[in-house]
């Protein structure tokens, strides 16, 4: 009968430890510090490259990875238009403070649109032949 008292008090301070285990951040913009919402953490076991668990940042550009064992992590963390973060050999808990993405800019070609009237259009009420498209109308 005593010893229930201890052994549960034993098997709650394992549960709570188990749950201590996050990596947490704030992940901004490196030019204007502004937060970089809703970006991709991954964390992946370094051994086998498996993902182990992940998250999405909130507005504020914070995130928490909770549930982690004890140990090494890479993490990944990922938005459209930033260059990708890699961060290897992160060991839980951590709180890694705020982490700042680089964006990524990349130039486009010229694009150039051009567009012909059809040869024959089926109007609701006529027929219109468009004489500039017919090929052998040209000289």
């Amino acid at each position: 009968m005593k010893l229930l008292p201890v052994l549960t008090i034993l098997l709650s301070g394992w549960t709570y430890s188990f749950g201590q285990n996050k990596i947490k951040g704030t992940i901004q913009n490196k030019d204007n510090h502004q937060p970089v919402a809703y970006a991709t953490i991954i964390v992946n076991d370094p051994a086998t490259g498996k993902t182990v668990n992940g998250t999405v940042a909130n507005e504020q550009g914070a995130f928490e990875v909770s549930n982690l064992k004890k140990g090494p992590y890479n993490i990944t963390i990922d938005f459209i238009g930033y260059t990708r973060q890699e961060l290897k050999g992160i060991n839980a808990p951590k709180d890694l403070g705020t982490i700042y993405m680089v964006a990524a800019g990349k130039a486009l070609n010229e694009v150039v649109v051009t567009s012909r009237a059809p040869t024959i259009e089926n109007k609701t009420d006529r027929v219109v032949y468009n004489v500039a498209t017919d090929i052998t109308s040209q000289g």
